[in-house]
């Protein structure tokens, strides 16, 4: 498995769009948690310059 990055919580007014700190180029795996800590969602993300 990969390494974790960055945890950002986000509040629950945040919506579909939310600000996210700059990545570094690379190929991440971004995983949504709910509150409880269970997986919701997750997708690959690759950020390019």
């Amino acid at each position: 498995m990969g390494q974790l990055v960055r945890q950002v919580p986000l509040a629950a007014e945040a919506g579909a769009l939310a600000t996210l700190p700059t990545l570094p180029t690379g190929l991440y795996h971004v995983v949504v948690r709910d509150g409880a800590g269970n997986r919701v969602a997750s997708q690959r993300l690759v950020v390019a310059q």
